[in-house]
């Protein structure tokens, strides 16, 4: 029996070496989803080094979020700390100043599943700059004629610098710009990034020539049928298979032992079928019934 049962929600226990974060309980109303954000200020003077993520969510989630912002968002537009900023009016309409801060997100760590523990491999840890805080986005969807309560607990658990022999990136890649899905059919989407592509999508030096893969994670919503990632060997031609996902809300958190090195010459590709089983065209967007459709993972490089 292949079908996924959620855990029981919890409540974490805080981390002995890092920080723990608490949103709720709070109310997501009948035939409607809420999504918003949460900006905890900057943790300390100076960086961090995070090597574990804990999240633990009420039913009705659609996902858990960590972002950072990045150095060119302006000062006016730093959200005031520990206030939820929804992301919908009452009406259903974005609410611009909330969207105006999307723009300059930097992606730290996140799950679609109700319960996530994530290590990072042993020497490895994701280094947070003590320039902002983390900004955190919950979103839950509620397609039933009563109240739910929604809660989230997310823990970072640190470790000393002198730990740390490599410091892990962000990888980010998405297609949102082909998604185009007729109604009442069934669409598959591919999109090639060659090596440059991915440096450029990722702020990667120039000087870099190779890098290191050792997680990835898709994203899509509910019209997604199967999500995979290839990645193609310009030196040998060989084409491998590293990634395929069958269940948009439970996409695998995939961490390879054998990091997968990427070089010039070669390339990644993402395929996606989608069946758009409404009577209307669907694209890229926010809510649970538009679709997306996004790499998220980790690397370093020497």
């Amino acid at each position: 029996n292949t079908e996924y049962e959620p855990p029981a929600f919890i409540a974490l226990e805080p981390p002995e070496q890092g920080f723990q974060f608490h949103l709720g309980p709070f109310d997501v109303q009948p035939n409607a989803e809420r999504e918003f954000f949460y900006y905890e200020p900057a943790l300390s003077d100076e960086d961090i080094f995070v090597n574990r993520f804990e999240i633990s969510m009420r039913p009705g989630s659609h996902h858990f979020i960590f972002y950072t912002f990045n150095n060119e968002i302006p000062n006016f537009l730093i959200p005031e700390p520990q206030t939820y900023r929804e992301l919908y009016d009452e009406n259903g309409d974005f609410i611009v100043g909330t969207l105006l801060t999307m723009g300059y997100h930097s992606f730290v760590s996140g799950t679609q599943w109700p319960w996530m523990d994530y290590y990072f491999p042993e020497g490895i840890a994701l280094r947070l700059p003590s320039d902002f805080g983390l900004d955190l986005n919950g979103h839950y969807f509620n397609y039933t004629d009563d109240v739910i309560t929604g809660e989230i607990y997310a823990n970072i658990h640190t470790v000393n610098q002198e730990e740390v022999t490599h410091i892990a990136e962000i990888l980010q890649i998405n297609a949102h710009d082909q998604l185009y899905l007729p109604p009442n059919e069934e669409t598959t989407i591919e999109k090639v990034f060659s090596f440059n592509e991915i440096k450029e999508s990722n702020d990667i030096p120039n000087e870099v020539d190779n890098i290191f893969i050792f997680q990835l994670l898709s994203h899509a919503h509910q019209l997604m049928q199967r999500f995979d990632i290839e990645i193609y060997d310009g030196e040998t031609g060989n084409i491998e298979m590293v990634y395929s996902a069958l269940d948009y809300l439970h996409p695998p958190i995939i961490t390879y032992n054998n990091h997968l090195e990427i070089n010039q010459g070669d390339y990644m590709r993402l395929t996606a079928t989608y069946n758009n089983t409404t009577d209307d065209v669907v694209e890229f967007g926010l809510l649970s019934v538009d679709e997306m459709m996004i790499v998220f993972g980790y690397f370093y490089y020497d």
